[in-house]
């Protein structure tokens, strides 16, 4: 083969390999990605599931939880995170990875994809929050109140004084560090449909109560999962 032939030859694979680059191929630095799929799965499908789901962390994928959150409490959640518990702050200010227009593009991702008809089947859905500084209202709550609402609702699944049956123990030192106030709260009215625990609706009328749930009930349950687990801590 003669030097012209395989000078064409090497021309022609140049000529024909090339090719305007697919945009897709491009590198995309961190805080230019506008793709909530791509900021979701980098960012939250580790914890909360890649369908917001079946999670390690509670669901997002949830109508009664977005329900009972506002935007400016699901937004604050992306941008400064949850003390007490595995939830990272997502905003650069605050050490996180995300830009404030990508935390908006989650939330509103978020609440275009899972938000949806509530349960109907209590008059009016508990508020997410009690108040800023007690989230969950333990300083208002009773104890004791709450110790026979958990016997007769709570008590079928984890056990007489939350000490573990089907749904395992939520009265040790360990879960009680890995769980805040607010988390504590929202279990109790959302539950977890992902794992078949039930919302407040639903465990109040598959209990003797039949009936929901009331607002100072949810409070009051917490209040005394907080006085035991608090209890044990002090006992182990």
């Amino acid at each position: 083969m003669k030097w012209s032939d395989i000078s064409f030859l090497i021309v022609l694979a140049v000529v024909t390999g090339c090719g305007k680059p697919n945009p897709a191929d491009r590198y995309v630095r961190p805080d230019q990605i506008s793709n909530f799929e791509t900021l979701f799965g980098q960012n939250c499908a580790g914890c909360h599931g890649a369908s917001g789901q079946f999670g390690p962390a509670p669901p997002l994928n949830d109508p009664l939880f977005q329900a009972i959150i506002s935007d400016e409490q699901l937004t604050h959640l992306a941008v400064a995170g949850r003390e007490g518990t595995m939830m990272p702050a997502f905003d650069k200010a605050q050490g996180g990875t995300l830009t404030d227009k990508q935390i908006e593009i989650l939330v509103q991702g978020i609440r275009a994809r899972w938000a949806g008809p509530p349960p109907r089947l209590a008059e009016k859905l508990p508020a997410y929050q009690v108040d800023v500084d007690d989230p969950a209202g333990i300083r208002q709550g009773s104890v004791a109140t709450g110790a026979d609402l958990f016997a007769t609702v709570c008590a079928r699944c984890h056990g007489d004084e939350g000490h573990g049956g089907d749904a395992g123990s939520i009265s040790g030192r360990v879960f009680g560090q890995l769980i805040s106030d607010q988390l504590l709260r929202r279990i109790i009215i959302t539950g977890r449909a992902d794992l078949e625990m039930p919302n407040f609706i639903d465990s109040g009328m598959e209990s003797e109560l039949g009936r929901p749930l009331t607002a100072p009930e949810i409070i009051d349950i917490a209040t005394y999962l907080r006085a035991i687990q608090q209890e044990n801590d002090e006992n182990e």
